[in-house]
């Protein structure tokens, strides 16, 4: 039977819950969950002040320990997909981008967390209709990705963490695609690098069903991954609904037939960590806290039976 841990990542907080004490206060005291993934958006580290940033991350660390709670991973965040990150057309704003992870790997290790990443990047409209300037944007990638790793090895990190996206420009977005820049990525890389999988990030563009399907996603990836994300959504987009009863008879995602897909893999240890969006403007602050709960009843419930 794998090992599988429940766990919650800050997206729900971002700027309703800003404070330490206050988002982890709802993980455990109102959730019960002790396992958590850190958003920068929380926390941006180059906007923010680095002696401002080096106090919250030796706040968190601490009050984590008090509360009892693991930062199992840091992670890029909602933000940086409203750019090109790793990926842009301009070389120079590639460069600042990849100061920007290195001063993201600082944090983390500030923060006493030893994992990182997340987001690649996104290919510009011209760049993803070009086959030769998309595999040298590529190629620069996966060297850039080898020295990230010399860095973060130097700095205490033990791994970084990738996520296959949703659409052909955020890449990668296909299962093909993933198992490549995994396997080039590993090569080069002076550390393991791991997959963070999400339940709704499918492509439903592509000609091959398997890309449109989250179990077969699961059966085919699970073993290279530390993190599976949770969200109810549709073949729409990827909605990052919570899991109520009203969505999840929307949706499409059962969590008895994921944590059974898991289980077919005999994968040993995976974090399942739910990524809930709750839009920053509009009346949306009352349904947060209620809705969560409800989600981590019903994966709780779903957990709670397999020892049954």
């Amino acid at each position: 039977m794998a090992n599988i841990m429940l766990g919650m990542n800050t997206s729900f907080a971002l700027n309703r819950y800003p404070l330490t004490e206050e988002w982890i206060d709802i993980i455990v005291d109102e959730l019960g969950l002790k396992y958590v993934q850190f958003y920068f958006d929380m926390l941006d580290p180059v906007l923010i002040e680095e002696n401002a940033r080096k106090k919250v991350c030796y706040e968190i660390r601490e009050y984590a320990e008090k509360k009892g709670i693991e930062i199992i991973n840091t992670a890029t965040g909602a933000i940086s997909h409203q750019t090109n990150f790793l990926l842009h057309p301009d070389k120079e704003l590639r460069k600042s981008y990849i100061n920007w992870y290195k001063k993201s790997i600082d944090q983390t290790k500030d923060m006493g967390c030893y994992s990182t990443g997340v987001y690649l990047g996104a290919f510009s409209m011209n760049d993803i209709k070009n086959e030769k300037r998309k595999n040298q944007l590529l190629e620069e990638l996966i060297e850039t990705m080898g020295e990230l790793s010399v860095y973060a090895d130097k700095q205490g990190l033990k791994e970084l963490i990738i996520e296959p996206m949703s659409i052909p420009r955020e890449y990668p977005s296909t299962i093909e695609e993933t198992e490549y820049i995994f396997e080039r990525l590993n090569k080069v890389s002076a550390i393991p690098i791991y997959l963070n999988l999400d339940v709704g990030h499918l492509d439903i563009t592509s000609k091959n069903q398997e890309d449109s399907d989250p179990y077969c996603w699961i059966k085919k990836l699970i073993h290279k991954s530390k993190i599976l994300h949770l969200q109810q959504t549709d073949k729409s987009a990827s909605h990052h609904w919570p899991f109520t009863e009203e969505n999840n008879k929307r949706g499409i995602i059962d969590g008895a037939k994921v944590v059974e897909t898991i289980e077919s893999t005999e994968v040993e240890n995976i974090y399942l960590v739910m990524e809930l969006f709750y839009k920053a403007y509009g009346f949306n602050d009352e349904i947060v806290i209620p809705s969560l709960k409800e989600s981590v009843n019903y994966w709780k419930y779903i957990l709670d039976g397999r020892a049954k």
